[in-house]
This record gives structure tokens, sequence and C-alpha cells, in this order.
């Protein structure tokens, strides 16, 4: 190897190296704007899991290493198509079904930075309220393990041992399938307008709500996932999480045709609506499911 060679050099978690006093940051923008930056065969390649460290530092760097990043990848959690091939590849054939389980603060904009930093890291979902012009936004955790814990770990002391393998259909469980599953949902959106047939559609995801009135005797309504296209249709999804095909029944055709009639009445749209069920393994043909513009199932979402 020659010093004409082109050289890189990997700095895997740089986070932890910039410890309290340890003067590594200065250091390093010493280092690379008196001598790496005039190298054209001197390549550093800088990882890091402190998502917000490597946003204020490197990417928002103000000081010695303004302008200095000459491109950032952010790696995303697996799909559902990577995990499989990750598990077939060590041996292990789970099901497709068995991959699905998975404030007093002042207003001095630090609120704005946790989240910022949070949705960086990929612990919280940003998501747009459809047709609010405040720009409204809902946070919600994203972080699947995070989640699972809170929900069964933390408090969880002194159970039995058995508990998971005992609790198959309590309700927590299934109120944390239902939730995951949405997760799973949003965290395959390509897969979702493959499978409607329109990857080369522009299109805007939202979430809707709204809390109906009892004097006018409207009921409230919520959309998990809206699908707002340029061709002037709008995907009204509906995700629900079933062990096996779900089932639209009278109580469930009435919630169905409300939440759309709602939609209308409330943001007074132009556009045409299709409605659009997201399940674990299809939806039961009756004659409630008719209602149905499309349908996505578990299967889909594991597309490449």
């Amino acid at each position: 190897m020659t010093l004409d060679e082109k050289h890189v050099f990997f700095i895997d978690e740089m986070p932890w190296l910039d410890t309290h006093k340890s003067g590594f940051l200065p250091a390093f923008e010493y280092f690379w704007n008196d001598y790496g930056s005039s190298k054209d065969n001197l390549v550093f390649v800088i990882c890091g899991s402190a998502t917000s460290w490597m946003v204020d530092n490197l990417a928002n760097n103000k000081g010695g290493l303004f302008d200095r990043q000459t491109c950032r990848l952010y790696l995303e959690p697996f799909t559902l198509a990577q995990t499989r091939e990750y598990l077939l590849a060590h041996g292990m054939s789970w099901s497709e079904y068995d991959i699905a389980e998975k404030t007093g603060i002042a207003a001095n904009g630090k609120l704005t930075k946790i989240l910022e930093n949070l949705i960086n890291s990929g612990f919280v979902r940003a998501s747009s309220f459809y047709g609010n012009k405040k720009k409204a936004t809902l946070y919600q955790s994203s972080d699947y393990y995070t989640n699972f814990y809170f929900r069964f770990l933390k408090d969880n002391h002194g159970k039995d041992e058995h508990y998971w393998s005992k609790a198959l259909d309590i309700p927590s469980r299934r109120s944390w399938a239902g939730l995951t599953f949405e997760q799973v949902c949003k965290d395959h959106i390509d897969q979702i307008k493959k499978k409607l047939g329109i990857s080369g559609v522009l299109s805007q995801e939202y979430i809707w709500f709204t809390r109906g009135d009892e004097e006018l005797g409207t009921l409230g309504a919520q959309i998990d996932l809206l699908i707002e296209r340029r061709d002037r249709i709008i995907n009204v999804c509906e995700i629900k999480f079933s062990s096996d095909e779900f089932i639209i029944d009278k109580e469930y055709d009435l919630k169905l045709r409300n939440k759309m009639e709602a939609f209308k009445r409330n943001t007074s749209t132009k556009y045409g609506l299709q409605l659009t069920m997201i399940t674990t393994y299809g939806v039961k043909n009756n004659k409630y499911s008719s209602i149905i513009g499309n349908q996505i199932t578990l299967e889909d979402l594991f597309d490449a």
C-alpha cells in the first residue's frame, strides 16, 4: 500500500468516543480541516447508533465540520421481506404470522428538539392530519421493542415465567398485536402501494379523526391511514389484526360506512374514496364484504 492509494477509515460508534472531557470532536475537526480534507484519496466512514449525536455534531455541525459531510445514509429497520430472508439464512423457518408479532416542559424549543431526535432515531413516527391547515402532527411511539417492553416487561416482575405462552388471548396482548400490526403496515407503505398498483402515482399519507357531536347526532370516527393520490383517489385504509380471516358483520359494516360518510362530510373532499382493508389473512366473503374496494394481506407486505 502506497500513500497515493485510496485509504478508507471506518469508525464505528463514534458517539461513544466523544466522552466528557475527551476533546475527541475538536481534535477530529482540527485533523480533518488541517490535513484530511486536502487529501483526495482519504475517506472517512463514520457510524453511530446514537442518531441524535450524529445529527447534532456531524450533519448539523456549525463548527469545524460545517458542510464537510459528503453524504448521509440512514439505516432503517429490516422490512418484513428482509426479516424473512435473514431468518431463513440462519435456519429459522418461521411463518409470516410469527414474524408480524413484534409533559411539564417549558416552551423553549426543548420538546421540539427531543421529538426531532426521537424521530431521527426511529423511536417516534410523526403523522400529518388530513386537511389540517394548522399542520397539526400526531407523534406515536414506533420502536417495536420499546412498545413491547412497556406493555409486557416493565411491570412484569414476579409473574409466572410462562406468562407469555399462557396469555395468548388476553385483552392486553390483542391490543398490542393490533397496534403493532398497524405500525408494521405504516412501515411498509411502498408494499401497500405496489399491491394497489399505484407505485408510480404521486401520493401522500395521512391520518384523520373526528370526535363527533352529540347535539348534531354525529358519531366520532378514526381512519388509520389515508393515501391521497395525484389521480384524485383516496384510499381509506382500515387496518385490522386477526388470527384468522376477518369477518365484517352488520355492526362493523355500519361502522365502516359511518367512517366514510364522516370523512366526506368533515373534509368536503372532491376525491373519490376507495375503502381498503389491510388484514393478516384477508376478509371473509359474506354479504357485508362487498363494501371493500381493495384488500391487502400480511403476505403482500412481505413483497420485496
